[in-house]
């Protein structure tokens, strides 16, 4: 997604625009700026699967032990029978997403194991301020987000919500997720903790400062944010050793980007916008890049 015009209820991508007459938002979080933005707290999610003989493991899905927070559950594909690990939580941007890998791997040999690894990925969830999702008309259309981990049910229900209210029908269960809701007793805790955790990183970010680097410190590999004649860069040099320099301001809101290892990405802490080295938007509600920079002294 490149662009949303609302008045005209286009939207716009890289292949080209669609025009209809409604813009339904039905999303991991809408693009663009939202009420809403400022209610979900964005974590993401490190998963393994590993192989496992027939009986070892019932079919099925299960919290093992819900309190270390892991999910358990099997799949088979190809003739061959996986367990999958997913958990725990990280807050987008400011977690360390090797050591959020690592644990996960750790708590599944636990229960498991020395078992050897063959798959693994990552996910972000967004999840509503009193655990309920965020469906129905927003400001510039439908939305349907905050599903957290359980978008197989909420994705029905918003699929059904949407389609009756756009038929002209008022479902009763649409009041209680309604997107401009606000549950004093059980969503005004988690707004004001996602708020406070917005303004400390940003407070952090631009008063406080982050390690700067020069660029020949730089490997191949690494990341760091350069300071170049008085401007920060957000800069990645790649294994073949091209060097990717960006803006490290998250264009949706003002944030500043940090890197994730594990997932060579640009993360922002604050509502949970993602970027490739090159800048290009892999998710969030940002929808533009992170802007190049290419001045003659960062030269790779």
């Amino acid at each position: 997604m490149l662009d949303i015009d609302v008045r005209a209820k286009r939207a716009v991508t890289a292949s080209g625009s669609v025009t209809a007459s409604e813009i339904v938002h039905a999303t991991h979080t809408p693009k663009g700026i939202h009420m809403v933005h400022a209610e979900m707290p964005v974590h993401r999610e490190y998963g393994i699967a590993f192989e496992m003989a027939g009986g070892d493991l019932p079919p099925g899905i299960y919290w093992w032990k819900a309190t270390e927070g892991l999910s358990v559950r099997t799949v088979e594909t190809g003739g061959r029978r996986y367990v999958v690990c997913v958990g725990q939580e990280h807050k987008v941007g400011i977690h360390n997403a090797g050591a959020g890998l690592l644990a996960l791997e750790t708590l599944a040999q636990k229960h498991f194991g020395q078992q050897e690894i063959t798959h693994r990925w990552s996910a972000q969830n967004y999840r509503g301020a009193d655990g309920l999702p965020y469906i129905g008309r927003n400001n510039d259309g439908f939305i349907a987000t905050g599903f957290a981990a359980d978008g197989l049910t909420w994705g029905t229900v918003a699929a059904r919500l949407i389609a009756a209210q756009l038929a002209g029908q008022q479902p009763a269960f649409a009041g209680h997720v309604v997107p401009n809701r606000l549950n004093p007793v059980k969503g005004a805790k988690n707004i004001l903790q996602e708020n406070v955790t917005v303004v400390k990183q940003l407070l952090k970010d631009y008063l406080t400062g982050r390690q700067e680097e020069k660029l020949p410190t730089t490997a191949a590999g690494d990341s760091a944010i350069v300071d170049v004649e008085g401007e920060s860069f957000a800069a990645y040099r790649a294994p073949d050793g091209e060097l990717f320099a960006v803006s490290n301001v998250c264009p949706h809101m003002g944030c500043k980007v940090h890197w994730n290892s594990v997932e060579t990405s640009w993360d922002c802490p604050c509502h949970g916008s993602r970027f490739r080295p090159d800048g290009t938007v892999i998710e969030g509600p940002a929808l533009s890049p992170l802007a190049r920079k290419l001045p003659p002294t960062l030269g790779g």
